[in-house]
């Protein structure tokens, strides 16, 4: 064998033991692990999800950007830092669970837990929106467009805070800045109104 027909075969086989090892998906299954070099990629192409690194932080979060620039992350989970680059992505018991070297569990979708018996899957989809549900009814148990971030995407939900007098009833459905100082969404009361508007994270009722 010629040293060019030596160096085509390896060339060959180097993609293809990546390409066997790390399938271009939009969609993780209870036997699959997504880990902090993988990501899942949108049918279309146009979002990834995956573990990245927070500079000034130093976390890893699961998180949402354009494959187009890494850089615009539309979408994180901050409720779950992740120490290091240890990070797992995984579909335990139906829901989504984040580990990484303390093995300790972080449910992704804690707020709308699957019951223990459902089979699960999670899908991105072309319009960035990251969805958990039922597989063979099709039923969505949870997805990443009922909790944004500081990023708002078509089809995203934004939720009403009520204000009271003594303060402002808070819900998870605003944008929140990337550095969690302001808040974008609903607010008011039925008797006023509602209005669009930002405020201060730590003072809700403080509207600027």
């Amino acid at each position: 064998m010629t040293m060019l027909n030596l160096s085509l075969v390896c060339l060959i086989s180097f993609f293809t033991f990546f390409s066997f090892s790390y399938p271009a998906t939009d969609t993780l299954t209870s036997l699959d692990t997504l880990g902090d070099i993988q990501t899942l990629v949108s049918s279309g192409g146009i979002f990834k999800l995956g573990l990245f690194s927070e500079n000034f932080s130093g976390y890893h979060y699961l998180g949402i950007w354009f494959t187009a620039d890494p850089k615009k992350v539309v979408w994180v989970d901050r409720e779950n830092p992740i120490l290091d680059s240890s990070g797992l992505l995984q579909i335990q018991a139906g829901n989504l669970v984040l580990t990484d070297r303390r093995q300790v569990q972080l449910i992704v979708n804690s707020g709308s837990v699957a019951a223990v018996s459902t089979n699960t899957s999670a899908t991105l989809h072309d319009t960035g929106n990251f969805v958990l549900k039922e597989v063979y009814t099709g039923t969505i148990i949870w997805q990443s467009f009922d909790l944004p971030s500081d990023t708002y995407l078509p089809g995203m939900k934004l939720g009403l805070h009520t204000r009271t007098p003594s303060d402002m009833l808070r819900d998870n459905q605003t944008l929140v800045s990337s550095g969690g100082l302001f808040e974008f969404g609903f607010f008011g009361e039925s008797v006023s109104g509602y209005y669009l508007g930002i405020w201060f994270t730590a003072d809700p009722s403080n509207v600027v």
